[in-house]
């Protein structure tokens, strides 16, 4: 009797340590959202106007002197439904008489499609604001 109780016993002992320990190696994974703010500062002394390109979408924006264009995404948006320069794949900006193309190859330390030209800031949990301030001599 004793044999056909550990006959019984052992593969029910097996599947239900099997079962525990595949319990206990799921580990639920959580992404959680980020959001990014991203402002567009015009010093210049005049307007600057912005025609953008993220395939297959062209956004276009203008800024007036002295002030702030703003504009709010997150990690799960896909395309933006606003002008995000630091997303784009190229970007027309024109000041006054001068207008500049800008892509994501040319390494300028004034190109606004590239993010490490912006000033970062962490402004909160998964919170992060990005500047990119336009001046008059970046048209010259």
């Amino acid at each position: 009797m004793k044999t056909q109780q550990k006959t019984i016993y052992m593969p029910l002992l097996i599947i239900g340590l099997i079962s525990i320990i595949s319990l206990i190696s799921c580990k639920k994974r959580v992404e959680y959202i980020s959001y990014f703010q991203y402002k567009y500062v015009n010093t210049a002394s005049d307007i600057i106007h912005i025609q953008a390109f993220i395939y297959p979408e062209v956004y276009c924006n203008c800024i007036m002197s002295g002030k702030t264009l703003t504009a709010n995404t997150s990690s799960d948006n896909g395309i933006p439904k606003e002008l995000i320069l630091g997303l784009c794949d190229s970007a027309f900006i024109s000041y006054k008489d001068t207008t500049i193309r800008w892509t994501r190859d040319m390494n300028s330390d004034r190109n606004p499609l590239l993010i490490k030209n912006y000033e970062t800031y962490h402004t909160g949990t998964r919170r992060t604001e990005h500047v990119f301030t336009f001046k008059g001599e970046d048209f010259r």
